[in-house]
């Protein structure tokens, strides 16, 4: 059957083709495809419990086959429909069906939502019903489905956790929160980015742009990063990072660009495929003027990215050298290729491209194995190694699971071998270091990976860090501040100095880190829950709440869920907070923290007091595996001298507390961990001057009064406060 000419169609035919198809406007609000949430106005469709992000003209034609009622759809009705002109190429509605496709994890071939019908269209298979209501933390009240985890289903309604922030308000502020449901703004933190003068040799790299679903999505992202990476190896030249370019906003313009990174040259571009040769246009834009002022075509085969990157990476630099006259072209060995192997490269790029996406421990798991894939190709390649070594520390750092230390320990070691170690391999050495109480080590490698990469921030926060593990407080900040000074817009340099202030009992200034930290990405679940957090140790219990339910809207971590528990447990919900600590131990099982937390509940739990015995012997087991690693960790001996006490082992406790005082150590939060260890073996003299010790450094009194485990000691805390 011969098809009509569609450019001999009128508009008026255009109108005939849709007009027996509409859109609801409720649908815009949200809608749901059985157990998928789709929210049109946001872009976003959430899927398992995670965010996927659809393009505008997909999420356009996804509502209109939605709307349907599962009517088949022609391909001329969505062209009208989606673009207004049926000489359009049918090739964009396949393309676009793809891209839905994709976001849903649906398959062409047995399809669970769109059906391509043969000769006539496409059909959504599954009807379209109303969103379900939101409950106090963003999650569907009867979707069970979205507080699943791969260690099996949340057994708690959500119910409850509106029975935690409800309850709490009433019982400790006398007030409740009310429309939580609504979004709610957290107070806008008293803070400006400040507008940076331009560098004449200093260059952004954007994310390129593919106009082709065909070309692997990592190998777009990687070809950024690649060009940062290249043309940061040049002394001539400053590049911003990949970092603070991510914190752009999506729609930012050539000034807004220039005024927060500072940067005299943009580099931007676009790819697409023609046959099997990926096509790369590039271009330099001038920041103080707006015109475009070199540009360049780059070719290559799609199976050999790396070429396509050397090439590309070699014209830049030329054409940077020919926009800043005078500077001297240095020989930079741009020759030296890091592998031979192509395969072994695109194997390391999807790695990178893994880790990037966010330090999630699927995310660093996917990257693990990538990594380790491309190390199995070439054995030498040190890029990939030291990657890998980073990856491992992450995870183990996220987990505690000590498998993942001793790995990555071997894989560092293999990296150190290396004569031509870079940023990367003396940064992931360095953050072994500090893990395992290796400080000198550690500062050695950290400040080695300074001098080689000056711009990242990394390095030093990471130095920060190991400064503060030596309570050498005043280079701790020095370096925080350092470190948001060379990249004021990455979110992490402010999280990391908020929780540093944590740390220390100073909680104004950690709130106003972590505001900070949010200012600049809203989407970080754990700028949110320690928000939360300090909220809650201030006893400012409405901020608290909001800032968990955001976290958990992100989110939904073992770190978030503890803390609810402790909201519980401090209201003397003991069962309750049991159920919501048992979730913890399902996301992290190897985070001795948290079993300790499970066994507090149980203890003063009625009904489950039998219990906290395997809890405690579980937080130990943890404890001394983790003490292994680090046997100099002050804080761990404080947590392994609580478990000890109860377990009535107080002679064992005691061993601890003596090393530990013999320290002299400032932190707070050890003698409040002490001062249990002084209740459980009834040494009630002993307890009131650990109590004292801890308000003294910085532990709010309000809170002692308000924990359980402190009952015995509010007359005296009361008293002490009407004293003050």
């Amino acid at each position: 059957m011969q098809e009509d000419n569609p450019k001999e169609k009128s508009d008026h035919d255009h109108t005939e083709l849709t007009d027996n198809f509409s859109v609801a406007k409720q649908l815009h609000q949200g809608f749901c495809l059985a157990d998928v949430i789709v929210e049109p106005d946001l872009g976003v469709i959430i899927r398992n419990n995670e965010r996927h992000h659809l393009a505008p003209k997909a999420m356009e034609i996804l509502v209109f086959l939605a709307a349907q009622n599962c009517e088949i759809v022609s391909r001329e009705q969505i062209l009208a429909f989606g673009w207004g002109d049926l000489s359009a190429s049918k090739n964009n509605i396949t393309h676009i069906v793809s891209e839905i496709r994709h976001v849903l994890d649906d398959h062409k071939e047995c399809p669970t939502f769109i059906q391509t019908i043969p000769r006539k269209g496409y059909r959504m298979m599954v009807a379209a019903t109303e969103k379900p209501e939101l409950g106090l933390f963003g999650f569907a009240k009867q979707a069970n489905s979205t507080l699943a985890t791969s260690a099996g289903k949340y057994k708690l309604p959500i119910s409850i956790f509106v029975f935690i922030i409800l309850s709490s308000i009433y019982f400790l502020s006398g007030h409740l929160i009310t429309n939580i449901e609504q979004t709610e703004e957290l107070p806008a933190p008293q803070h400006t980015i400040k507008k940076l003068n331009v560098v004449k040799n200093a260059v952004a790299v954007l994310s390129y742009q593919s106009t082709s679903p065909l070309i692997p999505n990592y190998m777009i992202s990687g070809l950024q990063e690649e060009l940062i990476n290249f043309i940061s190896t040049n002394p001539e030249f400053q590049v911003a990072s990949l970092r603070a370019i991510n914190s752009l906003n999506i729609d930012a313009n050539i000034d807004d660009i220039k005024d927060r990174l500072g940067v005299h040259y943009i580099l931007e571009g676009k790819a697409k495929l023609e046959n099997e040769t990926i096509v790369i246009n590039s271009r330099l834009i001038d920041t103080t003027s707006g015109f475009q002022v070199w540009g360049v075509e780059t070719r290559g085969e799609k199976e050999r990215a790396f070429d396509i990157y050397q090439q590309l990476s070699r014209k830049v630099i030329s054409a940077l050298h020919l926009l800043v006259p005078d500077e001297h072209i240095a020989s930079n060995n741009s020759n030296n290729m890091p592998t031979l192997s192509f395969e072994a490269y695109d194997a390391y790029l999807q790695g990178k491209a893994e880790y990037r996406k966010s330090k999630s421990i699927s995310n660093l798991t996917a990257a693990q194995t990538l990594l380790m894939q491309a190390l199995e190709l070439d054995p030498k390649f040190n890029q990939a190694s030291a990657a890998l070594c980073v990856t491992y520390m992450e995870l183990y750092q996220l987990t505690d699971n000590p498998e993942q230390y001793k790995l990555g320990v071997n894989v560092c070691e293999l990296t150190a071998t290396n004569q031509s170690m870079g940023y990367e391999a003396y940064l992931a050495l360095g953050k072994l270091n500090m893990i395992n109480g290796s400080h000198n080590k550690a500062i050695h490698n950290l400040e080695r990976a300074r001098s080689l990469n000056p711009e990242s921030s990394e390095s030093i926060t990471s130095l920060a860090r190991v400064y503060f593990d030596l309570e050498d407080n005043n280079k701790a900040e020095t370096l925080y501040e350092q470190a948001i000074n060379i990249e004021p817009t990455y979110w992490r340099n402010y999280y990391q100095f908020g929780i540093y202030y944590y740390s220390t009992g100073q909680y104004q200034q950690a709130l106003r880190q972590f505001n900070m930290a949010i200012l600049l990405n809203n989407n970080v679940a754990l700028a949110y829950n320690a928000l939360g957090g300090t909220h809650f140790l201030l006893m400012q219990w409405e901020q608290a709440s909001i800032a968990w339910s955001k976290a958990l809207s992100i989110e939904p971590t073992a770190l978030t869920f503890s803390n609810l528990g402790t909201s519980l447990f401090f209201l003397q919900q003991f069962d309750d907070a049991a159920d919501i600590y048992q979730q913890s131990t399902r996301l992290t099982p190897d985070d001795n923290i948290v079993w300790a937390n499970l066994g507090d509940a149980y203890k003063y739990s009625e009904n489950q007091k039998g219990k906290s015995i395997f809890a405690y012997k579980e937080a130990l087991r943890l404890g001394l595996e983790k003490e292994i690693i680090n046997p100099l960790d002050v804080n761990l001996q404080s947590q392994l001298a609580r478990y000890y006490s109860e377990l009535q082992q107080c002679d064992t406790a005691d061993s601890y507390q003596q090393v530990i005082l013999n320290q002299s150590p400032n932190d707070p939060y050890i003698y409040y961990g002490l001062a249990l260890v002084a209740i459980n073996c009834d040494r009630k003299a002993e307890a009131e001057l650990m109590i004292n010790k801890a308000i003294k450094l910085g532990y709010p009194k309000a809170l002692l009064l308000a924990d359980p485990q402190f009952i015995a000691y509010k007359e005296q805390l009361s008293l002490n406060k009407e004293g003050e």
